[in-house]
């Protein structure tokens, strides 16, 4: 294929021209004509999917016989003093497990308990939806 050099020169001829204005519709708005050359994204979901890759979890932490049975002495003390003054303050460390990929996260919460259910083995908070006991890292009066 033969390649054609050009020069100004071969466009003298239509350089001074005005645009072509049109009779029946006003000019655009000049953000309007650059919203026409925004970024497209040819690969829909991308950025998100790739996002969702690269967002950290944590494994949850098996605990040993003595950390199981702190948690449920202070589990007991917080059951009698619920039954004495009603709502207690804690700080509660627990796992929440992750809605679209494997493992989850610790999770702080500084809140009252109003309830433990030891049948279902549940801790509510006020405010806060139910804890599993079973993801309870640590929990203090």
């Amino acid at each position: 294929m033969r390649k054609v050099e050009r020069s100004i020169d071969d466009y003298q001829d239509i350089l001074d021209i005005s645009r072509p204005k049109s009779l029946n519709r006003p000019l655009m708005e000049r953000s309007k004509r650059a919203a026409q050359f925004a970024p497209f994204s040819a690969v829909v979901g991308y950025d998100t999917a790739v996002g969702e890759l690269a967002r950290y979890t944590q494994e949850k932490k098996i605990l040993d016989e003595t950390q199981k049975s702190i948690i449920d002495e202070t589990l007991r003390k917080i059951e009698q003093k619920l039954q004495q003054i009603g709502a207690v303050k804690v700080k509660i460390v627990f796992f929440e497990a992750d809605r679209y990929k494997e493992g989850g996260q610790y999770v702080t919460h500084i809140g009252d308990v109003e309830k433990i259910d030891v049948f279902n083995q549940k801790i509510s908070l006020v405010g806060k939806d139910k804890i599993n006991i079973d993801d309870v890292y640590s929990i203090d009066m």
